[in-house]
């Protein structure tokens, strides 16, 4: 793992440690390292020889993927990633390329991360400096097109990490671009998975709430987090955050949403408690949001 300065007793920067993520890349995608062999031939590969590409070995690497291999472990420090944030960052980009640029017809959970339908985009060269200008213009439409609240995103690409691992990230991301109720963001992940037990228990996450919230455009959203309106019950903002505060114990950060919205719809403060009970199905835990929002004062 050690890069070609290093064995030459050259000075060491950041990108010595490049090198050796690079060499680890390698045999995470293709089961067997690049260099090999006692330590004086190992030397003297590291520093002279190219490995053999990672699609020779393992025929289902990405080119992409290749590209960034021989990018990291370039023999020159200068040639590489000049920092680990910018392998990253390609990386990350490298792995939206080829989820836009592959369909599957049927999932599995090996194919899963190859389920999403071309997005038009422009076409991603990984061994192309990595510019802080691309990274934030892709990172700001990202965020122009993702229209559900922070904390929900996060909670729902927590869920599906447990059943499909990292790569839950960018699915979340990619569906809650199109996405119009938090209902169909469930569902259109669920897509991503093959029918079983892991849909099954990805679906089971879903908290009741999910299944009334009618709109995550951002105008919605905003509506929807408003302190209630003159219509609707008033509540102080004490009162309305400790009710969230307890909500959230059982449905999570949705938790904002739905408290706001009960206060719209409630015409007294037992209806309005009444209304948030409905959205826990245990009955002890039922009873103690009851308890703890009838304690608010």
């Amino acid at each position: 793992y050690m890069s070609p300065e290093q064995f030459m007793g050259l000075s060491a920067d950041a990108r010595s440690d490049v090198f050796s993520v690079g060499v680890m890349l390698y045999e995470l995608l293709t089961g067997q390292r690049p260099f090999t062999g006692s330590m004086e031939a190992l030397a003297y590969r590291i520093c002279h020889e190219n490995p053999t590409p990672a699609s020779q070995v393992q025929p289902n690497v990405p080119r992409a993927f290749e590209r960034i291999i021989d990018r990291a472990l370039a023999k020159r420090a200068e040639e590489r990633f000049p920092t680990a944030g910018a392998f990253r960052d390609t990386l990350r980009l490298a792995l939206e390329h080829e989820l836009n640029m592959q369909a599957a017809a049927t999932v599995s959970e090996e194919t899963v991360i190859r389920t999403v339908g071309k997005l038009d985009r422009p076409s991603f060269d990984p061994s192309q400096p990595t510019t802080q200008g691309s990274l934030s213009s892709r990172s700001q439409s990202s965020t122009r097109t993702t229209t559900l609240e922070h904390s929900t995103l996060t909670s729902v690409e927590r869920e599906l990490a447990s059943v499909i691992g990292p790569v839950a990230s960018v699915l979340v991301k990619r569906a809650a671009s199109k996405a119009t109720t938090l209902n169909e963001l469930y569902d259109a992940l669920a897509q991503k998975l093959p029918v079983g037990p892991d849909r099954d228990a990805f679906l089971s996450r879903r908290s009741p709430a999910s299944r009334s919230v009618t709109a995550t455009g951002s105008q919605a959203v905003l509506a929807e987090t408003l302190v209630a309106s003159d219509t609707g019950l008033e509540l102080s903002e004490a009162v309305m955050a400790g009710a969230a505060r307890l909500l959230a114990r059982h449905i999570g950060p949705i938790s904002k949403v739905v408290v706001k919205r009960a206060a719209k719809r409630a015409a007294s403060r037992e209806q309005f408690h009444e209304l948030l009970a409905t959205e826990v199905t245990d009955t002890a835990d039922r009873n103690a949001l009851l308890a703890g929002l009838r304690a608010l004062v």
